[in-house]
């Protein structure tokens, strides 16, 4: 069965629209948010909000129904995929926010691994058909471990990518399964 291995964070699930919720219930509700932010949240935060901020990554409710965001069509076009595709979600997580991906992950996909990493280099998950993360270090630590690289979405701090870019899960969906035509 071929791989196809994903990140979480920014291409599953939206997590500094998650954090912007979770801090203005629980810290200061005055905070706009903006769709033009740096990977550091700068844009969205200040600097001196930042500790505070990178605190809720471990908030209990960072998965509830209240707060979670995920990007269209992610959570179907996955678990219709993990009947045909070892699928496997690689991502970089503290220890303490753990315990609440996992639990999130096995509730919302039917088949899926998840794989826990102390950096971004995701070539130690294993080599795949295809690999869709939004940081252009990852894709690149991945380089030889992956038929296929797609970065997913265009942040500013991915928009030097010169590979494949996807921005939405449905496209997502028809070039893997695009792939498999020309494989077979």
């Amino acid at each position: 069965m071929k791989t196809l291995i994903l990140d979480l964070d920014n291409t599953i699930i939206d997590s500094p629209k998650i954090l912007w919720k979770l801090y203005n219930k629980y810290i200061d509700s005055s905070v706009p948010y903006n769709n033009n932010f740096k990977w550091d949240f700068e844009g969205i935060f200040t600097k001196e909000q930042l500790p505070q901020v990178f605190k809720l990554f471990d908030h209990e409710e960072f998965y509830s129904d209240e707060f979670i965001e995920v990007f269209p069509d992610a959570i179907d076009i996955i678990n219709e995929l993990s009947m045909q595709y070892r699928v496997v979600i690689a991502t970089k997580h503290k220890e303490s926010r753990k315990y609440l991906t996992q639990k999130w992950v096995q509730a919302t996909f039917t088949n899926v691994e998840l794989v826990f990493l102390d950096s971004f280099d995701k070539s130690r998950v294993g080599k795949c058909l295809c690999f869709m993360d939004d940081r252009i270090d990852a894709l690149e630590s991945m380089d030889s471990n992956a038929e296929y690289q797609i970065c997913y979405n265009l942040y500013d701090w991915n928009s030097d990518w010169q590979g494949k870019r996807i921005t939405n899960w449905l496209d997502f969906k028809e070039f893997v399964r695009n792939i498999e035509s020309l494989i077979n």
